[in-house]
């Protein structure tokens, strides 16, 4: 459980799924701070 940073624990659970969403379509990802780089065809991009 959270406590006072329940939003912040809510909103890991978004960041890992579509991490796991980039990795599966083959997407080369760096997840940052405040950015995510994604490497990657532009039609596997634009297929997400």
């Amino acid at each position: 459980m959270c406590g006072a940073a329940w939003s912040m624990c809510f909103g890991l659970k978004y960041v890992a799924f579509f991490q796991q969403v980039l990795e599966e379509a083959g997407l080369k990802i760096k997840l940052h701070a405040y950015s995510t780089n994604i490497e990657g065809l532009t039609t596997k991009l634009t297929y997400l």
